[in-house]
């Protein structure tokens, strides 16, 4: 579990209005949100856990729920999307060991709350994170099936090509100019 030390670096939340004017709030993941995310898990029908896991995963393991639980918020980072006390989706990136400033991607948004725009809100709050903490790269390898992932990936700027039976590609990292922030 994440030392709080590491809980020092957490990214400030924010709040993310969606497609249909809802309002999620994106904050970091604690410790604390241990039954949310196993709350969360249990909502998942059967093919967004093979999306997502690439793998048929018909329950979450008290193992693999400390292994997404155990985030430094430096080399593993999560961030948790919360709408009306409960999660709905969840981002994160884990650094690759030997490329420490190229991080692999993971996004899950339960049944209920997909194509509102929660993943897309998810990856850019990640996005943020990732620039401030000097990753430079995110990588995506996603199920050729998840064309949902795939359109999101592609959409912000990552190629995308058939590698070891993924589509897999890599997003350079930059920082988003707010539109406030152009001259006019």
């Amino acid at each position: 579990m994440a030392s709080r030390q590491h809980l020092k670096l957490l990214p400030s939340p924010t709040t993310a209005t969606l497609r249909d004017g809802a309002h999620i709030t994106i904050r970091a993941l604690v410790p604390e949100d241990r039954e949310l995310v196993a709350e969360a898990f249990a909502k998942l029908s059967a093919r967004s856990r093979y999306m997502r896991f690439l793998t048929p995963l018909p329950s979450l393991s008290p193992r693999m729920l400390d292994s997404l639980m155990d985030v430094d918020h430096e080399h593993h980072l999560a961030l948790i999307a919360l709408e009306g006390g409960e999660a709905v989706g969840v981002v994160r990136f884990v650094r690759f060991t030997d490329e420490p400033d190229v991080a692999d991607v993971a996004i899950t948004v339960i049944d209920e709350r997909q194509g509102r725009g929660l993943g897309r809100a998810l990856l850019h709050a990640l996005l943020d994170a990732a620039v401030e903490r000097g990753v430079r790269a995110l990588n995506f390898d996603i199920h050729p099936d998840n064309r949902v992932m795939a359109r999101l990936a592609t959409s912000l700027g990552t190629p995308l090509r058939y590698q070891d039976g993924l589509m897999s590609g890599r997003l350079e990292v930059a920082p988003r100019v707010a539109l406030d922030d152009v001259a006019a």
